[in-house]
């Protein structure tokens, strides 16, 4: 009896572990060009566009919206590829967003790489600003990320939310509401489940170890 015993609660804190593990285990999500190199997958809305890599500095672009000139007094190379999104949000908030197929619902991690990018715009009715520190949030669905900030430099910041997802198609990307002088350039945006514990599966393997001693004394 005390064996019996020892098999039905080794297989059901057995089973547990593996649903545990199961249910946290989620497919991987292909993003489509998550490092911004070009249009490809991605709908931009208001003051966001696509830059090209690198460059001297002093280089300028207009904004998609107000036709303000933004001028950056740095250099930017992509973390990754060939390109970057950049954004300027002084006349418009903005989004850079994709619709991406969730396969299976868990928890993903969601990283951008961030650089608040340093010079001025000239605004057609209010002369020269001085690009300032920047925000944004990372969004999935009616999901969004705590407002992000972005500290003026010229070094690539990493950025990471973690949210759970269900199953389905979803609007993903970054957006912002702060009307601020600033811009950011955004590189390797991407999308992953969060792994699996290491300890999770090697509790079940344990107790199915357990199970076959038991079932070894038994005979």
């Amino acid at each position: 009896m005390e064996i019996n015993k020892i098999i039905k609660i080794a297989l059901g804190t057995s089973a547990l572990a593996v649903s545990v593990a199961t249910s946290t285990q989620v497919s991987a999500v292909t993003v489509v060009n998550g490092g911004f190199n070009d249009q490809t997958g991605w709908t931009l809305k208001n003051d966001a566009l696509l830059g090209e890599a690198g460059g001297p500095a002093g280089w300028s672009w207009l904004t998609p919206v107000a036709g303000n000139t933004v001028t950056s007094t740095e250099a930017i190379t992509p973390t990754e590829g060939t390109g970057f999104g950049i954004t300027y949000a002084g006349a418009d908030a903005f989004t850079q967003s994709q619709s991406v197929e969730i396969l299976t619902a868990g928890d993903y991690i969601f990283s951008v790489d961030a650089n608040a990018l340093t010079g001025d715009v000239l605004l057609g009715t209010g002369g020269n600003r001085t690009l300032l520190d920047g925000t944004f949030s990372l969004f999935a669905g009616s999901a969004s990320s705590p407002i992000m900030d972005v500290i003026t430099t010229d070094d690539w910041m990493t950025l990471t939310w973690t949210t759970t997802l269900s199953a389905g198609l979803l609007d993903v990307g970054l957006r912002t509401e702060n009307l601020s002088t600033y811009s950011i350039a955004f590189d390797n945006f991407s999308i992953t489940p969060v792994p699996v514990p290491a300890a999770v599966w090697l509790f079940g393997s344990g107790l199915i170890g357990l199970i076959g001693v038991a079932r070894r004394k038994k005979a």
